[in-house]
């Protein structure tokens, strides 16, 4: 339960940095989706469950925020929450590589599919316009914002998984 909370806090602090400082750091009107760090990053470190949870919670909040269609990057989040415990639950901690592909893998698919619902829905389909405009750089600046908060964000997760446990064979498994 303290190993949740914990998981909670972070989210509202990416929440809190999503909202307060990506705003000075835009180029061109563009930023990093850091929200969707975390079920990319929860779930390499916890398992699906991990990546389920924390994307949930920050799809939420991102929907929120965002003035999005309620639930469509909750349901996004939880996705790739998932994939991403599912897909790197044989993949070694101490790799950087594929976490880092598949944060920028998750990025591009959710811009294109925010591209598709908010916008090829409406008839505007200008795809070369929002890939280089829109959809490549959010991605890239997220792969960026992902690289610098991965080690930071790992041994934390770390500190909190020895402290309180969460009872998850991947973590016992690769803590070592």
């Amino acid at each position: 339960m303290k190993y949740r909370l914990y998981q909670i806090a972070l989210i509202f602090v990416f929440f809190l940095a999503e909202t307060v400082l990506v705003p000075l750091i835009r180029v061109s009107g563009n930023g990093p989706e850091l929200l969707l760090l975390l079920p990319v990053f929860f779930g390499f470190f916890g398992g699906p469950v991990d990546g389920i949870f924390a994307g949930l919670l920050a799809g939420i909040l991102a929907d929120v925020y965002g003035g999005t269609l309620l639930g469509t990057s909750a349901f996004l989040f939880v996705c790739f929450g998932f994939l991403s415990g599912k897909l790197l639950e044989n993949v070694e901690q101490e790799e950087f590589f594929f976490p880092m592909m598949l944060t920028f893998v998750s990025a591009f698919l959710y811009e294109c599919a925010m591209w598709f619902i908010l916008f090829v829905l409406h008839n505007r389909i200008d795809a070369e316009f929002f890939f280089t405009r829109k959809i490549l750089p959010i991605s890239l600046y997220t792969l960026v914002a992902g690289i610098a908060l991965y080690f930071p964000v790992r041994a934390f997760d770390r500190k909190m998984r020895e402290a309180y446990g969460t009872g998850e064979k991947r973590n016992a498994k690769n803590l070592s």
